[in-house]
């Protein structure tokens, strides 16, 4: 049966791309015509891929799982789908489709109104030197308003590269709206930090003029920088009268002990302020120096279109005038992994969704459907909100299922997962599985190369393929240490950046093959054979012969 708004609440490897190519055929196999769906993905790849699968199933309905899915859904036998099939392929086929990214999507309302939001229709998403551009232009913007003291004391200050500002500005960009209501007071807290090393001076000083004192004891407050006493573990104790200070203890020592820690909360919560008193100045320049590159350049990026779309529905054009102005009208919405989706970019399909949800209990002709998992929220820096899944489907009457069975990992996997989520997600649902097997183990030990090491040669001895193996870090970098030193011990490993194709031994050896072919010189069948032969030696002189 047919549910009008459904939602799919499910772990990777439980279906849920199954569950959106049977929602989008049932969809046209009821007469639906295809212009009239939208399905919006977070990557183009994942749009390419669905756009594939669903021709694919199409192409192989009648061996397909979808096939009984469809029936069930609309309600139609399999005989009668199986006579639509190729009908229903020609006008997927022959139809302006929209299947594509939330991103791509906003472009496209943003083209249509671009003039209201002072840029022009021939605007470009992509440019190789724009991050160059938008830095300088920032730098401009800062110099112009006479901030570039602003800039610089929040480099010296919180320790922090004109880099990583650029990217925290960026960051706070994207979520500016729901930011906006925030205000931060200028605090000069160099004041407090001076009296901070005026307290630890004197409990220096009377520990110093202590008989009783160790010589622990009396180094303890000798420090020459606020980040050395942040390491001070005293500092986490609610008094001195402990080991360490126990022969020279005096309620004196605490008095100065309370009121050091006293005036670090005050110097702390005047840095936080200054901080973000001048870290919203600098984005007021940064959002400047962004929309100044847009009008100039006509070149944006994704978090700008968002960005733009949100200030037309907000501020310029009416909403229903907007999506009234859409090629065509759209009546059925499908999202992807819909935990990842921003508050801005709900905002600005709201609009739509609600008028889907209007004519719900009048006819059935329009229908909203989305999946996602909320232990996947991988976007949160682009400001995805798991939340946002429990919310949307409370508040558009939603029938939330879950898809408890994973067909993808091995036990020892999703039973893992299943225990490191239940205690954290009150609604969380432990996943079955089909597959037997796996491994999983934490490594937590102070030396993890030598453990790593240790833990693929025991996989290994016991007969599992290499291939099979795979290592995750929270880092690019610990990725990048745990590679090397794995590789120092005679291991093929792959990263995710080797994994490009250009980075595939084949693909290399074929290319020095072509290089060889095309140069003549010798070093490039030498390259060639030790790329795809360990017998390189043999090959080569066979070669040369």
């Amino acid at each position: 049966m047919f549910v009008p708004f459904l939602a799919y609440e499910a772990s990777a490897g439980s279906g849920k791309t199954f569950n959106l190519v049977v929602r989008y055929l049932s969809l046209l196999f009821s007469g639906v015509e295809a212009h009239k769906i939208l399905a919006l993905t977070f990557t183009n790849k994942a749009a390419s891929e669905m756009s594939e699968r669903i021709v694919l199933t199409l192409k192989m309905l009648p061996s397909k799982g979808e096939l009984k899915e469809i029936a069930k859904v609309t309600q139609q036998s399999e005989e009668t789908i199986l006579d639509a099939r190729d009908k229903v392929l020609n006008n997927f086929l022959n139809s302006d489709t929209k299947i594509m990214t939330i991103d791509k999507f906003f472009a496209q309302i943003l083209r249509k109104f671009s003039l209201y939001a002072g840029i022009m229709p021939d605007f470009t998403t992509y440019e190789s030197q724009h991050k160059v551009k938008l830095l300088i232009r920032f730098l401009n913007e800062v110099s112009a308003a006479r901030e570039d003291e602003t800039l610089v004391n929040m480099s010296l200050y919180f320790s922090k590269r004109v880099e990583d500002i650029n990217l925290l500005l960026n960051s706070l960009y994207q979520k500016r709206f729901e930011i906006s209501h925030l205000k931060y007071e200028k605090i000069d807290f160099i004041p407090f930090e001076l009296k901070i090393f005026e307290i630890l001076k004197e409990l220096h000083v009377m520990l110093e003029n202590s008989p009783t004192a160790s010589k622990t004891a009396k180094s303890a407050f000798d420090v020459d920088s606020i980040e050395e006493l942040l390491k001070k573990s005293y500092l986490e104790r609610d008094t001195l009268d402990y080991r360490t200070f126990s022969k020279c203890y005096t309620s004196e020592l605490d008095e100065k002990f309370f009121e050091l820690k006293e005036m670090l909360k005050e110097y702390f919560i005047a840095k936080e302020s200054s901080f973000f008193h001048s870290l919203f100045r600098l984005l007021e320049l940064y959002t400047s120096a962004k929309h100044t590159l847009a009008k100039n350049d006509s070149e944006l990026s994704f978090d700008d279109v968002s960005s733009l779309c949100y200030y037309l529905l907000k501020e310029r054009v009416d909403s229903e005038f907007i999506y009234f102005r859409l090629d065509a009208k759209i009546d059925h919405i499908l999202l992807d992994e819909f935990q990842d989706t921003s508050l801005v970019q709900f905002d600005i399909l709201k609009p739509l969704i609600d008028e889907l949800s209007s004519g719900v209990g009048v006819s059935e002709d329009k229908s909203l459907f989305f999946v996602g998992d909320v232990k996947q929220s991988i976007y949160r820096f682009r400001g995805g909100r798991q939340e946002l899944f429990e919310n949307v489907a409370s508040r558009y009457g939603v029938e939330v299922k879950q898809l408890k069975m994973n067909y993808r990992s091995c036990r020892e996997v999703v039973e893992f997962v299943n225990r490191v989520f239940k205690p954290k997600i009150a609604s969380y649902t432990p996943q079955g599985v089909t597959n037997e097997g796996g491994y999983v183990d934490v490594i937590t030990t102070d030396d993890i190369l030598a453990s790593m090491h240790q833990k693929v040669q025991f996989l290994q001895e016991k007969g599992i393929d290499i291939n099979e193996i795979a290592i995750l870090c929270a880092t690019n970098s610990d990725g990048v240490k745990i590679s090397d030193f794995l590789k120092e011990q005679s291991l093929d490993v792959i990263t995710e950046t080797s994994t490009k194709l250009i980075s595939q031994k084949s693909v290399m050896a074929l290319c020095e093959y072509l290089k060889y072919c095309y140069f003549g010189k010798e070093i490039y069948a030498r390259n060639f054979f030790s790329l795809i032969s360990k017998e390189y030696e043999e090959d080569l002189v066979r070669f040369n012969t």
